[in-house]
């Protein structure tokens, strides 16, 4: 949900990596969300994401800076690395960085 309520709020990440997902040692109680009927009884915050020095405002649309390239290389979403390897220009979206969290959570059940 902190993903999703950071793009709504403009913003996407663009490096979610292991390094980036913090998971804490025991769920933290937290005041549900009432807006959205899918999410009154998520109480429990498990994880929180930090180091945001690679997010952009997305609504903003600065076509220079969203092309370039971000984020850990093991996470990376195909889209993008497929796009790096064939010199295209590729803008980075919301997919790609659900996509990198497919990654993590891969790796952390490794």
């Amino acid at each position: 949900m902190g993903h999703y309520n950071m793009y709504k709020d403009g913003w996407l990440h663009r490096d979610v990596s292991d390094g980036n997902v913090l998971l804490f040692p025991v769920p933290q109680i937290r005041k549900p969300l009432t807006r959205f009927e899918c999410t009154k009884n998520l109480t429990k915050c498990v994880s929180v994401s930090n180091d945001g020095d690679q997010a952009i405002r997305w609504r903003e649309l600065d076509r220079e800076l969203e092309q370039r390239r971000s984020g850990t290389l093991p996470f990376i979403s195909m889209r993008l690395l497929n796009a790096w390897n064939k010199n295209q220009p590729v803008l980075h979206t919301f997919a790609d960085d659900l996509e990198s969290f497919f990654w993590v959570i891969l790796c952390l059940n490794d």
